[in-house]
């Protein structure tokens, strides 16, 4: 018997162009954006695309390392928020430049508590934080949260 696939399309972008509820509106920079479907077996490809980025800005391997982690953490995070949203998909996206990295993780969800959040986000946010320059969750007014670190090189 066969195994049924998964309907989903995971995608990757590179542009100026930016979908709906990918974050990174605004600022200069390449932009490379994924979306991965809220289900922990997917959460590997974020990697990948930091290795991949990472390999056309030349970026140190041990500051590569560190943002494979995470953005690791960053999708997990976003996964424990999603809450039994069975067809809800993860957004990524890349900002690079030549000074700084900005990732941000983008998820539907009504409000995942803002700063209480942050404060009770456990072991992966502490690792977000001594690994990345900044660390920042907000919700929009479309019903997504956002997760945004910040690399500074």
């Amino acid at each position: 018997m066969s195994e049924k696939h998964d309907p989903h399309i995971v995608a990757a972008m590179t542009g100026p162009e930016r979908p709906r509820g990918a974050g990174l509106s605004g600022g200069a920079g390449d932009v490379v954006l994924l979306s991965i479907p809220s289900k922990p077996e997917y959460v590997g490809l974020s990697r990948l695309a930091v290795a991949g980025v990472a390999r056309v800005s030349d970026l140190p391997e041990e500051a590569v390392a560190d943002l494979k982690l995470a953005v690791t953490e960053a999708c997990t995070f976003a996964l424990q928020h999603v809450q039994g949203q069975r067809d809800a998909c993860l957004a990524v996206g890349f900002r690079v430049t030549p000074h700084s990295w900005v990732i941000d993780v983008t998820w539907p969800s009504g409000n995942p508590g803002g700063d209480a959040a942050l404060a009770d986000g456990g072991l992966g946010l502490a690792v977000m934080r001594a690994l990345v320059d900044g660390v920042d969750l907000e919700s929009s007014f479309d019903g997504r949260s956002l997760l945004r670190l910040t690399k500074q090189l």
